[in-house]
Formats: C-alpha cells, sequence, structure tokens
C-alpha cells in the first residue's frame, strides 16, 4: 500500500529473523511489497535489519485500472470511511494484484505478517511444514466480533457462489451464516491455491465490482 515506518518494518523483520527464521534453523526470504516508494537507504535499513534472512523487494502497481476510470460508481467508499486509500490499496494488493504478479511463483507457501503482528515466543513448530504435512490451502485466525469493514461480503459470496455453482464448504458456510471472517494481517496459504484460476477468477471479479477498495 502506501508509505510505512521504515523502523515499523525494521522492525518487523527484525522480528521475522529473530523469532521465526533463527529457531527454526531455515532461513525462509522475507519479500517486502511497495508500491514504489522505497528508496536505496530504506532497503539497505531493511536488508541489514533481517540479519540473516534473505530480504526481497517486490514492486506491485496500485494505480487505478482502465476499468475503475470507467466505472467509478462501484468504487464509491461505502464502509471504514476511516481507513485511506493506502490502506485501501494495501487489500487489494493482498487479496488480488499480489497472487496476479509472477514473483509469488517462485514460492510453494506465502505468509503475511503485518507491522502490528508482534511475535512473543520464538516458533518451534514451521508454520510452513504444518501447512505442507496436512495439505492445507489456508491458514488463518478465525474471528467472531462482528464484520467490521467486511460489509456486505456475505451477500457477495453468496450471490457469487450461486452464479459459479460453486458448492458450500464449512468455511463459506461459516462466512455466509455465522458472521465468522479473518484478520488479514496475519496468514499462511499455498500459493497454487491462490494463483489457480478459480481463485484469481473470484478476486478479478471481487474487485472489479468494487468489492475491494470500497
Amino acid at each position: 500500500g502506501g508509505k510505512t515506518s521504515p523502523q515499523g518494518m525494521a522492525n518487523t523483520l527484525r522480528q521475522f529473523d529473530n523469532k521465526v527464521s533463527a529457531p527454526l534453523k531455515r532461513k525462509y526470504p522475507a519479500v517486502v511489497v511497495h508500491d514504489g516508494w522505497l528508496t536505496p537507504t530504506i532497503k539497505k535499513t531493511l536488508t541489514n535489519a533481517a540479519g540473516l534472512s534473505t530480504v526481497l523487494f517486490q514492486y506491485v502497481n496500485t494505480s487505478d485500472t482502465v476499468w475503475m476510470g470507467q466505472h467509478p460508481e462501484k468504487y464509491q467508499i461505502l464502509d471504514c470511511k476511516y481507513h485511506g486509500r493506502s490502506y485501501r490499496d494495501m487489500n487489494r494488493v493482498f487479496i488480488r494484484l499480489m497472487f496476479e504478479a509472477s514473483f509469488i511463483r517462485q514460492f510453494d507457501y506465502w505468509m503475511r505478517l503485518d507491522l502490528d503482528i508482534t511475535i512473543d515466543n520464538p516458533i518451534k513448530v514451521d508454520p510452513f511444514r504444518v501447512m505442507h504435512s496436512g495439505d492445507y490451502d489456508f491458514g488463518y485466525v478465525q474471528c467472531l466480533r462482528g464484520w467490521g469493514c467486511n460489509a456486505g461480503l456475505s451477500q457477495f459470496l453468496t450471490s457469487y457462489a450461486a452464479g459459479m455453482n460453486v458448492s458450500d464448504p464449512p468455511f463459506l458456510h461459516d462466512v455466509t451464516s455465522r458472521g465468522v471472517y479473518f484478520y488479514g494481517n496475519v496468514g499462511i496459504g499455498r500459493v497454487a491455491m491462490f494463483t489457480s484460476p478459480q481463485y484469481l477468477r473470484f478476486a478479478q471479479f471481487m474487485d472489479e465490482n468494487g468489492g475491494i477498495l470500497r
């Protein structure tokens, strides 16, 4: 998304190296996804902060698309108006744009850690190995405290599933019937699933109907 505190990013990378890579004795790469605001000085600071962990920097274009310009009525902000455009662009990156980019396909799994996530203790169980051994597609923290900034999501999912003749898996039922959702600032997923034609079609459809941005 938009500009983020370089010091906050450095702290997150330092945490990743000390609490994830070091105890697991596996130097997983950390990817800093940005929309063009990183300078060489900031990149050097972040690389140094990550210790022995490899840091990759990946640009993702968050500019308005032609479609957005042609259909501005679909992108009128309806919910969580206190969040600015950079927050909404960030959501577009982590829901759609990141998985359309080629860089993500070099990995088997992705894990997202935002700057507001604190890892208090060293991780003893490798989350990537857990995903692989369990043949899982997505890991998330479940919440039951209301819709937050997801107003209209339940209706959208129900309509999309009906239109695409998608079956009603437990997760979809939890979201549409019980109001379950998950925090986006921490999660882990299988790249093959999130880059599949089925997922990308869903993300594109939601984005081009204004569902992510608004």
